[in-house]
């Protein structure tokens, strides 16, 4: 009896897949997006970020290949990133911005119909110049 031959194809890490198939996705999204911004008035910044989001939530590999691919796409999911973890970040540690009390003063008559002038300043700082 003779044996059977198996022919066994096995590939280390991630199958690579055609880059044409990159370029269409792109292209389809590129176009969805562009008609999404043209009718919804919705910029288009938010558009990708929102396609950014499902892609990465969803696990799709060719949404998730397509903004490591794309020099903007990839600047925008970073700064995206950066900016979640930070506010994360500030939520925990309970931080709170320093409130910056600030003196205005006016001067209702002046040389134009508005009126004069119109100032703002820290309380730390001395109201006139001769009192530094």
């Amino acid at each position: 009896m003779k044996v059977p031959e198996f022919k066994v194809s096995f590939q280390f890490g991630k199958k690579k897949k055609h880059p044409l198939r990159l370029y269409v996705i792109g292209a389809v999204l590129s176009f969805v997006i562009d008609m999404l911004h043209t009718f919804l008035r919705v910029p288009s910044k938010d558009l990708w970020a929102l396609v950014d989001e499902i892609g990465k939530e969803l696990r799709i590999e060719d949404i998730n290949e397509l903004v490591l691919n794309s020099p903007e796409l990839l600047q925008a999911r970073i700064e995206r990133e950066v900016g979640g973890a930070i506010d994360d970040h500030l939520k925990e540690t309970g931080h709170k911005d320093p409130e910056v009390e600030s003196v205005f003063t006016e001067t209702l008559k002046g040389e134009t119909p508005l009126g004069g002038e119109l100032r703002i300043r820290g309380k730390w700082v001395p109201e006139n110049k001769e009192d530094q």
